[in-house]
């Protein structure tokens, strides 16, 4: 871990802050329980990376100091201003390798505050997401099952799985529930359940017009694939990869290429860059509402009757916001 991947962490912070003002924060529980999973994913990684510089640093030190004051259930959220003030610090205490002085950093720019030990940290982010009353609790409960996964607590994961399923996910979350399920197979061992479910992931994609179109608003979580490319599953995650073509139109390109690498054996890094990793990206894509949200699957054929407009026109302008996404150029956040 350099300088450089710290910035690039702490730019993340800085995103995810921004993607979403206070205020609408403030009114909107589904926006404040996303963005602290968001949050805490990328301040955990970011102290679990500053930790390994400081191998000699107690482990006691990382932890955030209790207070009567201290809110265990909902700490408070750091600001862009305090991430910002505090991280010339932080990166000069790396450089000059002073560990307490790493910490004070940490703490005032408010990670340590949203590191606490891993049970704490998902009962909180549990309840954020019980804060959600209805089927709108599914847009947090997807991003804690995949944070979860990542993080290897797979009966956490599985728990998280089991809920969202009840809560009548559509296509673009499907995608994302069974590569965790796929996840939590590989965790047991199970490498054919697991190339099961990867295949399941890309084909709920595919049933109609509105659930490609669902799922190609969002990027494709190519976790699973990663994970068994590792394992050797290399014709169940190229297989997968083709498949992806024909919903994420507009990452044919590096899906293409990855498949020629991993066809001729060459190492392959199954990474869709900026757009796709973007965090201010993906929690806007997940809160704004549009017709998607309202219109079920299985009705596809309705779509284009009437003055509005066509699935095909629907399709074109998602996939032209895609492709300025990509070069850079959708205003979201800082971008």
């Amino acid at each position: 871990m350099n300088a450089e991947d710290i910035e690039s962490q702490l730019d993340r912070m800085e995103r995810i802050l921004g993607a979403c003002p206070p205020s609408e924060m403030k009114a909107s529980r589904v926006a404040r329980s996303i963005v602290e999973i968001y949050l805490t994913r990328s301040a955990s990684a970011l102290l679990s990376h500053v930790r390994r510089l400081f191998p000699g640093e107690p482990e006691t030190s990382w932890e955030p100091m209790q207070t009567e004051n201290s809110n265990i259930l909902r700490p408070p959220m750091p600001s862009v201003g305090a991430v910002r003030s505090a991280a010339p610090k932080l990166l000069a205490a790396v450089a000059s390798q002073e560990g307490p002085r790493a910490l004070e950093a940490l703490d005032e720019m408010g990670v340590l505050g949203l590191c606490p030990p891993p049970d704490q940290q998902f009962r909180r982010l549990e309840f954020g997401v019980g804060t959600v009353i209805g089927r709108a609790r599914l847009l947090p409960l997807v991003e804690l099952a995949v944070f979860a996964a990542e993080g290897g607590d797979l009966a956490r994961a599985s728990a998280y799985l089991t809920e969202a399923h009840t809560l009548s996910p559509r296509s673009s979350d499907l995608h994302i529930l069974h590569t965790v399920a796929g996840i939590i197979s590989l965790g047991a061992g199970k490498l054919a359940e697991a190339c099961g479910y990867l295949a399941e992931s890309v084909r709920v994609c595919q049933r109609d017009g509105v659930a490609c179109l669902r799922c190609r608003s969002r990027a494709p979580n190519l976790m699973l694939a990663e994970r068994l490319l590792e394992h050797g599953e290399k014709a169940a995650v190229v297989e997968y990869l083709i498949q992806c073509q024909d919903v994420w139109r507009h990452f044919e390109g590096p899906i293409a290429a990855w498949v020629g690498a991993i066809q001729n054996d060459q190492e392959t890094h199954l990474g869709l860059g900026t757009f796709a990793d973007d965090p201010a990206i993906k929690i806007r894509v997940l809160l704004e509402t549009n017709f998607l949200g309202q219109v079920p699957e299985a009705t596809t054929k309705e779509i284009g009757r009437g003055p509005g407009p066509s699935l095909e026109d629907l399709r074109a302008k998602l996939d032209r916001e895609n492709a300025e996404a990509v070069k850079g150029k959708l205003q979201t956040g800082r971008n």
